[in-house]
């Protein structure tokens, strides 16, 4: 609702509001919980993550680049989910 609101607000002022909401990102501060563990969470995440990877910030980087670009200047409000189709099931595959 944030962006919504926001995008919202500053419309007539001419300026786009979106968002992007990161699944499970390896970074340095992922890593730091996810070492100790790091088969056990692997495996984990092998089984409800549909596309079977962990992140990486350049996956948001292409998102990120196109919302800000002249592509998406008919976008505003809108948040694009980047989580390898972690939220698409949220059940663990069989």
């Amino acid at each position: 609702m944030m962006m919504r609101s926001l995008a919202a607000s500053l419309a007539p002022h001419g300026i786009r509001v979106n968002g992007i909401t990161p699944g499970l990102i390896c970074t340095p501060l992922t890593q730091t919980w996810m070492e100790p563990h790091a088969h056990d969470l692997q495996k984990h995440y092998e089984n409800i993550i549909l596309l079977d990877k962990i992140g990486q910030p350049s996956d948001c980087a292409g998102a990120v680049a196109f919302l800000s670009s002249p592509a998406a200047s008919h976008i505003s409000g809108e948040i694009i989910v980047i989580d390898c189709g972690l939220t698409t099931t949220q059940i663990e595959r069989i």
